[in-house]
């Protein structure tokens, strides 16, 4: 096994649902007022300690029992709920994380080309039908004809063409 120091835990999209989830399940959004509470007091809010443990939980730096008590202390939850949340970590969040090597991350310049990989590995994992197959099994209509594109030159010829024969406006009143 790699050496956990060197590796990041990256929430992907579907991780960030689920912690969405998670979090309107057991009740834990916070107003503004709260947040800033808890900020004054030196406490993270609550979205940012599920979201810390579940990382650490997936590096494999805290056991299940003490991700629990962490839950239990840090989200001033009760002990049941502190390992229903634990549960739900474990097996909504943790397998939706991704593990990046640190190597590979300073490679990485953006977020763009994280979700361009983490894309490209979705599509692969799905099988690919052939385009004949497709056409076969669907009804297809035939391509409707392609308008012409007209330039704007051909626009302001026409324009001063059609100018000329109207002649003056006859909604417009006349000025004195």
């Amino acid at each position: 096994m790699e050496n956990q120091n060197n590796i990041r835990v990256i929430f992907t999209d579907k991780a960030h649902s689920a912690l969405d989830d998670i979090i309107k399940k057991f009740d834990l959004t916070e107003s503004i007022e709260e947040d800033i509470k808890r900020t004054k007091e030196g406490k993270l809010s609550k979205i940012v300690i599920i979201n810390h443990l579940s990382k650490d939980f997936a590096l494999e730096k805290i056991p299940e029992k003490d991700l629990t008590a962490f839950l239990q202390k840090d989200l001033e939850a009760s002990p049941q709920i502190a390992i229903d949340i634990a549960k739900e970590i474990i097996n909504q969040i943790v397998p939706l994380l991704e593990k990046i090597p640190e190597e590979k991350l300073n490679k990485i310049t953006t977020a763009d080309e994280i979700a361009r990989k983490e894309m490209i590995t979705q599509t692969k994992s799905e099988p690919i039908e052939p385009m004949g197959e497709k056409i076969k099994s669907k009804s297809v209509l035939p391509p409707k004809k392609i308008k012409k594109l007209i330039m704007p030159e051909e626009i302001d010829k026409s324009m001063s063409q059609v100018k000329q024969t109207m002649g003056p406006d006859n909604y417009r009143e006349p000025i004195e």
